[in-house]
């Protein structure tokens, strides 16, 4: 059990605060984005709303492995940063998935259709022409690139820290990197049969 006032309850109490402050944050965001891409065309929004859906759920354990290794390096608590590079391993996260369910031919994803799916039953639904399952292919991937797009732009906005040959940009480039050339080996792996 764990006491009010121990240093786990102080932890557990942070590690929530974070959560919410990162909430908000990717929420406004998020709030942002919409006016971006209103701005270019309504009929675009779909796309944002897809990636804010996916984005708002999860259990945030990328985010939260960031605050905590800020903290251990001496960051404050709730610091923007922490806050701001959260919300951008969150849209990154929330990238791969995307793109993962596509190369999975998932239908679900955290209890709901994935994105390819919701685009698919999109289609059916307006009864748009031509082939719903690739319409539905081909705006999950344009929401999965949104997604590497904007959580780009998160990191950037980390301000000096995330700058060009910083050690924090660094291991956020290496790290989309190494997500991408493993996503490429499972799929190579599948290919390649028993060996």
């Amino acid at each position: 059990m764990v006491h009010p006032g121990s240093p786990e309850a102080e932890a557990a109490r942070e590690q929530a605060e974070y959560r919410k402050v990162l909430g908000a944050e990717l929420d406004g965001f998020l709030a942002e984005q919409q006016v971006v891409l209103q701005d270019v065309s309504m009929e675009s929004l779909p796309l944002l709303d897809a990636v804010s859906s996916l984005a708002q759920g999860g259990k945030r354990l990328r985010a939260l492995l960031n605050y905590w290794g800020w903290r251990g390096a001496g960051g404050e608590a709730l610091g923007a940063p922490a806050v701001r590079a959260g919300v951008a391993l969150e849209l990154f996260q929330s990238a791969a998935l995307i793109h993962d369910d596509i190369i999975d031919r998932s239908d679900t994803r955290r209890g709901a259709p994935s994105v390819h799916r919701h685009f698919s039953n999109r289609h059916a639904e307006a009864d748009w022409f031509l082939d719903g399952t690739h319409f539905g292919s081909s705006a999950a991937i344009l929401a999965g690139d949104l997604c590497l797009s904007l959580s780009e732009e998160a990191f950037a906005s980390v301000g000096e820290r995330a700058a060009y040959n910083t050690r924090a940009r660094s291991v956020f480039n290496r790290m989309r990197t190494e997500v991408m050339a493993g996503q490429y080996l499972d799929i190579l792996e599948e290919v390649g049969g028993p060996g």
